[in-house]
């Protein structure tokens, strides 16, 4: 029979980013207009390692990656920007609920915006959720961490 779970302990999980606190999504606040990010879903999985992946790539040799949270999501997402230009731009698009041509638009979007969504993306508790429970997947499945290290460690040799 499954343990139950009193309030503190729903708390603690709420808190470590074990369970999306739904309806708290965050917002980012570019040339004075406030945008509230929508929830993650399954497509973004797909659409962030697309662009995680050659995020890494592009870390490998330069930054030691050893573990895969949201932090280093956020480093990859940042080292992937001119490597995957559309990628990214659709994604922040759609996470804010804009156009493409509207964030493409310097008016609307000046140089650094996109420094303030990858910042409220990686404070994004459905993010933050989704790494949380990728790290126990990757617990319970050693092989997981072996590929991951092995793939990352592979990237480096080619460079």
């Amino acid at each position: 029979m499954a343990e139950k779970k009193n309030k503190k302990d729903q708390l603690k999980e709420v808190t470590t980013g074990m369970e999306p606190i739904v309806g708290e999504t965050p917002t980012v606040e570019i040339e004075g207009k406030v945008y509230t990010m929508r929830r993650l879903g399954m497509q973004d999985t797909f659409r962030l390692a697309k662009i995680l992946g050659v995020g890494f790539s592009r870390l490998t040799g330069i930054a030691a990656v050893n573990k895969l949270d949201v932090e280093t999501a956020g480093l990859a997402m940042i080292a992937a920007m001119p490597y995957a230009e559309n990628e990214i731009l659709g994604l922040f698009a759609s996470l804010i609920g804009v156009s493409l041509e509207e964030i493409k638009t310097p008016e609307l979007f000046p140089f650094g915006s996109e420094i303030d969504i990858v910042e409220a993306l990686v404070e994004h508790q459905d993010l933050k959720a989704f790494f949380t429970r990728f790290e126990r997947l990757m617990d319970k499945v050693p092989a997981l961490k072996t590929v991951f290290l092995e793939a990352k460690e592979g990237l480096s040799n080619e460079q």
